[in-house]
């Protein structure tokens, strides 16, 4: 990689802002390559080079140390589906609906798609939509 990246340095021109690394070794290699270090190209983690792609786009984060927002968007969703479908106030388990959205995201299944075959899991999944629309709404990503 480290002697593609020189060939479009000096063959292509292509200015080294341009050009997006993964940080693996990379730094070991560029220097075995003979390249200076004035010309190497950002150098990131997977990690880092997607956060810093999250924030460049705007998207609000409710993960790591935001992620109480999802949480209390999880409780308004909740209360959201309680109150259109009449339900008693412990009708809906915060930790099992929280865990069942887990699953269906994990497995990219849309609200529009998702089946629960527990206990209350037609309102489940109703959560699930209304926590998905609020996500939506706010721009935001977990």
């Amino acid at each position: 990689m480290a002697y593609r990246i020189k060939h479009l340095l000096e063959e292509k021109q292509i200015a080294p802002r341009q050009i997006q690394v993964a940080k693996d070794q990379f730094v070991e290699k560029w220097s075995d390559a003979g390249v200076s270090k004035g010309q190497m190209p950002p150098v990131n983690t997977f990690h880092s080079y997607a956060y810093g792609l999250i924030n460049s786009q705007g998207f609000r984060q409710w993960f790591g140390d935001k992620e109480e927002l999802a949480h209390l968007e999880l409780v308004r969703a909740i209360s959201q589906v309680r109150r259109k479908l009449r339900l008693d106030e412990n009708a809906i388990d915060v930790d099992d609906a929280k865990q069942a959205i887990g699953l269906w995201k994990g497995a990219l299944i849309p609200p529009s798609q998702a089946g629960y075959s527990g206990h209350n899991g037609d309102t489940y999944v109703e959560v699930y939509k209304a926590f998905e629309q609020s996500r939506l709404e706010s721009n935001a990503i977990t």
